[in-house]
């Protein structure tokens, strides 16, 4: 996980690139763990696939 690290920018472009240094330091592994994170605290454990949902909705549709 990301190590936080407290940034006080004086403007938001400071602020702005910060953040692009941070996002760019990070690894593949740590950008999709810190996702899965947020949408677990979003969404919660029991979701349903929105994926399969579509394909059973577009599947029935004639052309």
């Amino acid at each position: 996980m990301i190590k936080r690290i407290v940034n006080i920018a004086k403007t938001q472009e400071e602020a702005r690139q910060w953040d692009i240094k941070q996002a760019l330091e990070m690894t593949h592994e740590e950008r999709q763990e810190i996702a899965r994170t947020l949408k677990k605290r979003v969404y919660g454990t029991n979701t349903t696939d929105v994926r399969l949902w579509h394909r059973q909705n577009t599947d029935n549709r004639s052309c």
